[in-house]
């Protein structure tokens, strides 16, 4: 049994890749995984559908609010900056800022279900890092 996947809604492969892209983008794209993380901390994403193969958020930006999709691990924005830098421009960067948001979210509600299950903390915090550390192998 994987702690970050599993019957919690992603697969841990998918979560794996979600985590290198975080990573990434934490050295890489400083300014966008900041934003993003602002926008997680902020309480600024709300989550419309979800299923184990599509999401469907709305990320409040600083000017407008925009939708934010994930289908079968392909993420879409509705925002400007997803629009021109990243299909228009095919920036080195992938995704924007609210994507990110999302994507921290996603790593963020796999161990917050997980340590709703009723094991001891110190359990499921192991197993969680040791999942980390193998996705990050």
């Amino acid at each position: 049994m994987s702690y970050l996947g599993g019957e919690l809604g992603i697969h841990v492969d998918y979560i794996g890749e979600v985590l290198n892209i975080l990573r990434k983008y934490k050295t890489e794209f400083h300014e966008i995984y900041t934003k993003g993380l602002k926008y997680r901390r902020g309480g600024r994403i709300e989550v419309i559908y979800h299923t184990n193969s599509m999401d469907l958020f709305v990320v409040k930006g600083e000017l407008s609010s925009y939708w934010v999709c994930r289908i079968n691990g392909d993420f879409y924005c509705s925002c400007p900056d997803f629009f021109y830098n990243i299909v228009m421009r095919r920036d080195k960067r992938k995704f924007c800022a609210h994507i990110i948001a999302c994507m921290i979210l996603l790593v963020d509600r796999q161990i917050t279900k997980k340590l709703n299950y009723g094991e001891s903390r110190e359990v499921i915090l192991r197993h969680i890092m040791m999942d980390i550390q193998n996705c990050l192998e």
